[in-house]
């Protein structure tokens, strides 16, 4: 019987035009181009949109055991699920800590290595250096890409994109291979671990049809089933990322920040995002981090969302009227339709109407199709006059070079956030959103009168958006403005009943004024009314403080239990709960408490410093000295830590110790005169008479009149 090859037939392949040894040696050229372009970007620092919020306040990355990382897989945070991503800032922050220049250096290394990856699947896919080269070296350098690599939070995308990418691969070999197990298998693991990077990554299965469609593979129901468990797990993940981002928050205000927009509307921004990312790929221009949504002047949009059609419309007659190559050319259009269809704005959500590092992997389509056209212009060139001409390497020259100026000089932009959002601001002078960032900077910055200034102008361009008030609200309450806070909070909550943080902060201004009772009414409405997420803990965690304010401690410990038993990777739940058990005199557990608290966190120093003192109540000494010399490690001017361990060794009679730390004390705060009437014990107890007379004249010369029985007693 004759044996089927299960492999599909490939064109003939010319020879390539460069050896293989000089192929290696201009990938490396390309990947340090790159590094060179993108090199800026390691000074780079966080930017407040979302790098605060993924990084420096996320909780799960500040965990290292087996317990951490299970929370970070089986939690929703921010209203994303990405574990892996979560996973690789986690790994950043136990080696790092929160410096920047390694996450900045680590999406580099991310991006350098997709660069290689486009390029070997390319190769793989077509057996052509030169399309492959210019494919990779398109992705590498365009414009639309710096935003997927100089952002932290766009991780996301890098690691998306290589598992992915690997995955294609995969796929390529299971097909090339005559459908070795495998090689599917392998293709469907880091099909997963790309879902878990970033659920844009859905869409590869339709791209896995794609790629049947492009080798030639025969339809068949084969071809078919060997898709169903991709697509079920993209279906899954869709799902998953639905919940995250509406159903579990409860608060679809939080991600859609839109105008209302009718159905016309819709399809037109959809279409007008096809449009966008088309021209940008050939002419990157006016770029920024953010793209708003039109304004809407009587009912209309701008005339150039009414124009897309039209233009794609004949974008698809140029299409139909080219003849040659249309496989290239269908395979590189749908692949990006069907990679970019996920975020275009059929159905508004968010704050942009277009987002460059949506291209990210999208782009690769459009890129394949240029390369591929090249390629086909180079080879008819050689079979109609035997030779290759200069120019279109030179084109292809000269617009990379461009390319890179132009990456490597919108990675400046990305150097802070400030930077980042006067460019917004630069690009969309009549958008509220780049004052509302600047005035979020200035307010991190504690220029409380420049953020008030942003805030206000922000306001004044969108006056119905109720994060605004709340922003500008919490400046007053950081000048203790308080009744201006709480009135701005009003208008946030008049705007949007649910906006759940508004109660939150609302309360806190009462707590401040003291007005407990209402302060308790606000995190109640938020607990009653919120299903779960970072709004319900934490009114569960302010109410605690709440009612310990009121003397109610066993209501204020029910609530720590509350907040704890929805978020217990936070340390300060803990330790609030400890304190709140030391004044029900359960010590033992306070210990408890204190002690979970440091498993999450070991790097808090008032954790060990209240810690010890709950050791000292039990008689503990040797666990207290403990604390508070871990206390003094981690700061060394600690002095109330010097002043505590000073006191135990007095107890313990090391009265030697006791008056080393008392004098750290006093080197580091000389102003209190505890520190000297401590000393002048440690010293009258070790027999130096004559110093503890001079600590308690000075004591008495601080206004300490009750050392004159000591000096008379002691010091005639």
């Amino acid at each position: 019987m004759k044996k089927i090859n299960k492999t599909p037939k490939t064109n003939n392949i010319p020879p390539p035009s460069v050896n293989n040894k000089n192929q290696l040696w201009l990938l490396g050229l390309l990947i340090l181009a790159t590094f060179i372009v993108y090199a800026d970007a390691l000074s780079n620092l966080f930017v407040d949109w979302d790098d605060i919020e993924y990084i420096k306040d996320n909780p799960y990355i500040n965990m290292s055991s087996l317990k951490g990382i299970a929370n970070i897989f089986t939690s929703v945070y921010y209203y994303n699920y990405h574990p892996l991503t979560t996973l690789s800032w986690a790994l950043e922050f136990k080696l790092f800590g929160l410096n920047p220049f390694y996450y900045h250096l680590d999406n580099v290394l991310l991006h350098l290595i997709n660069v290689v990856l486009v390029f070997n699947f390319v190769k793989k896919l077509c057996k052509r250096f030169e399309i492959s080269i210019i494919v990779a070296a398109l992705f590498a350098l365009h414009p639309m890409h710096v935003e997927s690599v100089s952002w932290i939070s766009e991780r996301k995308d890098l690691l998306y994109a290589l598992f992915y990418l690997c995955s294609l691969i995969l796929y390529l070999t299971y097909i090339q291979s005559g459908l070795k197990k495998k090689h599917w298998w392998l293709a469907l693991f880091f099909f997963i671990l790309s879902l878990l990077s970033k659920s844009m990554a859905i869409t590869l299965p339709a791209i896995l049809l794609l790629l049947d469609f492009y080798l030639k593979r025969q339809f068949t129901w084969k071809i078919i089933i060997e898709k169903i468990p991709f697509a079920l797990l993209s279906v899954f993940f869709m799902a998953l990322t639905l919940y995250s981002q509406v159903y579990q928050y409860g608060d679809v205000t939080k991600v859609n920040d839109v105008v209302v927009f009718n159905i016309f509307d819709k399809v037109l921004l959809g279409i007008y995002g096809i449009v966008f990312y088309i021209f940008h790929l050939v002419l990157p221009i006016n770029l920024s981090a953010l793209h708003p949504y039109p304004i809407k002047i009587n009912t209309y949009l701008p005339i150039i969302y009414y124009l897309a059609p039209f233009i794609l419309s004949l974008l698809i007659l140029l299409v139909i009227k080219i003849k040659n190559h249309r496989r290239e050319l269908i395979f590189g259009l749908l692949f990006f339709l069907f990679s970019i269809s996920i975020v275009l704005q059929f159905m508004p959500v968010g704050h942009a109407v277009v987002a460059e590092r949506y291209t990210y992997m999208p782009y690769l389509g459009l890129f394949f199709i240029m390369g591929s056209f090249y390629q086909h212009h180079i080879d008819n060139r050689i079979k109609k006059i035997g030779k290759r001409s200069s120019i279109p390497r030179t084109t292809i020259f000269i617009i990379l070079m461009l390319f890179s100026i132009f990456s490597f000089n919108r990675n400046v932009v990305w150097k802070n956030t400030k930077t980042l959002f006067t460019d917004v601001a630069e690009k969309y002078p009549n958008d509220y959103f780049s004052y509302f960032a600047l005035g979020n900077f200035e307010a991190s910055e504690n220029n409380l009168d420049k953020a008030t200034t942003y805030y206000e102008k922000s306001i004044t361009l969108n006056s119905q958006n109720a994060t605004l008030f709340n922003n500008y609200a919490l400046i007053k309450y950081k000048t203790n403005d308080y009744n201006t806070a709480i009135l701005n909070f009003n208008k946030a909550i008049l705007l949007n009943i649910n906006y759940f943080q508004a109660y939150i902060n609302r309360g806190n201004a009462y707590l401040s004024i003291k007005q407990y009772n209402k302060a308790i009414a606000d995190f109640t409405y938020v607990i009653n009314h919120q299903k779960k997420g970072t709004d319900k803990y934490e009114a569960y965690y302010n109410r605690a403080l709440a009612y310990y304010n009121l003397s109610d401690f066993k209501t204020s410990l029910i609530n720590c239990d509350s907040a704890i038993s929805i978020n217990p990777a936070n340390p300060k739940f803990y330790n609030n709960r400890a304190l709140t058990k030391l004044k029900l005199d359960d010590i033992k557990g306070a210990i408890d408490d204190y002690t979970k608290a440091i498993t999450i966190n070991d790097n808090e120093i008032q954790l060990y410093f209240n810690r010890a003192i709950a050791y000292t109540k039990l008689n503990n000494l040797n666990n207290a000295l403990q604390d508070y010399t871990k206390c003094i490690q981690l700061k060394s001017d600690y002095f109330e830590a010097f002043y505590n361990r000073g006191n135990i060794y007095i107890t313990l009679s090391k009265y030697k110790e006791a008056i080393s730390d008392f004098t750290k004390a006093i080197e580091i705060n000389p102003n209190y005169m505890g520190f000297y009437i401590n000393r002048a014990n440690a010293y009258l107890q070790s027999g130096n008479i004559k110093s503890a007379c001079n600590d308690w004249n000075q004591a008495k010369n601080m206004g300490n009149l009750q050392v004159n029985d000591l000096l008379s007693k002691h010091c005639k």
